[in-house]
């Protein structure tokens, strides 16, 4: 996103600071409770169980289970939060850009197609939203989460951490292959889905002149010639994600192996416990 939309849409957003900082709050507390379950599986088999302390164990349990209530319910608020924020925005979004368009000089309207047009209202408007969603309410949260577990891994057992982050120039190479390869891919299909939706747009506006020199013929091959390019480039678009999005995922399997692996390994070395290994998966 270049530097100067960037800043129009954060200036954008500023005036719903008030919803934005009470869903990113709720998102963050939700992500710290989320470290209470792996911390408990630890002391379950590292303390609890060997000691037979069936009292602690019930104490534990009650802790653990109001925490994933807790963070259950700070989901259901904020889901109910962030789609009234939604719906608000994007209503705020097409009725700017409309009015927006409306103030257009007429060249303007010479030069775009009417689909294109459409287009912007109907899909942009909530792909910008969606944007700002995702830097607001789930940026902040993962960074937070991946240094908070990045430290807890890094206090218990630096080599396992060390192998478990292996994977992780793989990932940066994907998100270089999605900018190169599978991004292009969504432009051209969006840029192809405009073109259908002018052509369908003009033969619609314009059906009483086609039907008076019985240009149908002509209309519906310029359709289907508009449709064919869409097909294809949608395409395209899937072929590309059926290799990225597996190929990622596999990443991440490829982590969880690792983990898995070494740290069996090193728990049969006896470097490390049975309740740090499933506080490490968890």
């Amino acid at each position: 996103m270049p530097a100067s939309s960037a800043r129009l849409l954060f200036r954008f957003m500023s005036q719903y600071r008030g919803r934005v900082a009470l869903g990113l709050s709720m998102s963050v507390l939700g992500t710290l409770l989320g470290f209470v379950l792996p911390e408990t599986t630890r002391r379950l088999i590292d303390d609890i169980i060997p000691k037979h302390d069936i009292t602690r164990l019930w104490h534990v349990m009650l802790l653990t289970l109001c925490a994933m209530a807790a963070r259950q319910l700070l989901y259901s608020l904020r889901t109910l939060a962030n789609n009234s924020f939604q719906l608000r925005m994007t209503y705020d979004l097409r009725s700017r850009l409309h009015d927006k368009i409306q103030h257009l000089p007429l060249k303007w309207f010479d030069r775009q197609r009417t689909g294109d047009i459409i287009i912007r209202m109907s899909d942009d408007v909530p792909a910008t939203q969606r944007v700002i969603l995702d830097g607001a309410d789930q940026f902040v949260p993962a960074l937070l989460q991946i240094i908070i577990t990045a430290t807890i891994m890094l206090r218990q057992h630096v080599p396992l951490t060390l192998v478990t982050l292996t994977p992780l120039p793989l990932i940066a190479a994907g998100a270089w292959v999605f900018g190169r390869w599978v991004f292009p891919r969504e432009v051209q299909a969006r840029e192809a889905a405009g073109g259908l939706a002018s052509v369908l747009s003009d033969n619609v506006a314009g059906i009483r002149q086609i039907k008076s020199y019985t240009l149908e013929d002509d209309k519906q091959r310029d359709f289907d010639l508009t449709s064919e390019r869409y097909k294809q480039m949608q395409t395209g678009l899937q072929r590309a994600w059926s290799v990225y999005a597996p190929a990622m995922g596999f990443v991440g399997d490829l982590g969880v192996v690792l983990l898995m692996g070494f740290g069996a390994w090193w728990a049969i070395q006896g470097s490390l416990t049975i309740g740090q290994l499933g506080q490490f998966l968890l």
